[in-house]
């Protein structure tokens, strides 16, 4: 698959783990399309970045109703697993968490000693801060596939309990991309939502009229915005801010996904929030949507 695909749906991978797949199968008629051709007609509309908010759900929801389709059409293949974990991550972005669990849980069901199902539940289980449950996949992905690379892998998300919520944020201090003088540290004392995102990343710009929404309703009682850019071309980034009428600081060191700041924070997928109270104390992640609102609403209000 493209490399972009990984990106939007299973941003929960790293991509090189994920590079391994099948071999394309023979087709027995001539033009029939492999399984492989299949799974990248439905996901290459997603190559592209979505003109608005509602292209992006429409997207979304005929590539719900595709996999949905071929998982059923190929429920016996190996490949099976790359459109469960395909529809997971589209549940997700639709913010039906628990359909996107459903989906995951099918697929190990299914095929329980795949190691890309099991990587995914096992960075889903990061990601949810079940540090537990995490520890134990762990330990069955490094028998499915005990490389040296793996352990690693392993053992750098695991590393990311410190920044599960209840925690404080750790401190990270750099230039902004206007030149000043930043620092976590720097905004205790207000609400503020760790925004990691880029202008080339499509979920990430469908969510930004809400993050600008938000921002702006709840700016004057104490909340503001830390974003943290993994573009690489600052002139796009700063056209971007200034159309999109943006004032918040913003991180750019122009490195992409090698970006300083996000990598201090173990982030491998975008978007990703993290939303600290007035102490600096780690409250959310992974917020979006009205639940990115409620959160900060009900943090602005606390004393």
């Amino acid at each position: 698959m493209h490399k972009a695909l990984f990106i939007f749906f299973i941003s929960l991978f790293t991509l090189a783990f994920l590079s391994a797949q099948e071999p394309p199968t023979n087709s027995v008629e001539k033009n029939v399309p492999s399984p492989e051709q299949e799974l990248e007609e439905i996901f290459s509309p997603f190559q592209e970045r979505p003109a608005s908010q509602e292209e992006f759900n429409q997207n979304l929801d005929e590539a719900k109703t595709k996999l949905e389709a071929f998982i059923l059409k190929h429920s016996k293949k190996d490949i099976a697993v790359q459109a469960y974990l395909g529809l997971t991550e589209i549940y997700e972005l639709s913010g039906n968490a628990a359909k996107a669990m459903e989906t995951l849980e099918a697929c190990l069901k299914n095929f329980p000693e795949s190691a890309h199902a099991n990587y995914f539940l096992f960075r889903t289980m990061v990601d949810k801060g079940n540090e537990k449950r995490a520890r134990e996949i762990g330990k069955k992905l490094q028998k499915l596939d005990p490389s040296p690379e793996l352990k690693a892998e392993v053992e750098l998300h695991l590393g990311s309990f410190q920044f599960q919520v209840g925690k404080m944020a750790p401190d990270f201090s750099a230039k902004a991309l206007d030149g000043e003088d930043i620092s976590v540290k720097g905004y205790q004392g207000k609400v503020t939502l760790i925004d990691f995102w880029a202008t080339w990343c499509g979920p990430c710009v469908a969510e930004m009229p809400n993050v600008v929404g938000v921002y702006n309703k709840y700016n004057k009682q104490g909340f503001d915005i830390l974003g943290v850019s993994l573009d690489q071309d600052k002139a796009a980034l700063t056209s971007y801010i200034k159309k999109n009428k943006m004032p918040w600081r913003q991180y750019f060191d122009g490195l992409g996904w090698q970006n300083k700041f996000s990598g201090f924070y173990q982030v491998r997928s975008i978007p990703h929030t993290i939303l600290l109270d007035r102490k600096g104390v780690i409250r959310y992640t992974k917020l979006r949507g009205e639940e990115l609102e409620k959160a900060v609403a009900a943090l602005v209000a606390e004393k």
